[in-house]
């Protein structure tokens, strides 16, 4: 039942806009798409940000920029993530 549950809730997360991080105690935690956006400033260098994902040489998915809400309805980025934490 437990696994038939979790394949449930993957499904959902599945036809939604998420990312999926695990902590390092196990947990996870659902980030809203719409916190996953192209930081203000970066390295000129790295022109491969589209809509918030770093992207390679082989355009796969290197790296995320994860922003938080401000009370004022704006976004300020928060952290960067690895592709394989996500």
């Amino acid at each position: 039942m437990k696994a038939q549950f979790i394949l449930v809730i993957f499904s959902i997360l599945a036809l939604t806009n998420v990312g999926i991080l695990k902590l390092a105690d196990g947990r996870i935690q659902v980030i809203e798409g719409d916190r996953i956006r192209n930081p203000n400033q970066y390295n000129e260098n790295q022109q491969h940000w589209k809509h918030g994902v770093l992207t390679d040489d082989y355009d796969t998915a290197a790296a995320y920029a994860v922003h938080r809400r401000r009370r004022n309805g704006d976004f300020a980025f928060e952290r960067g993530l690895f592709r394989r934490n996500i």
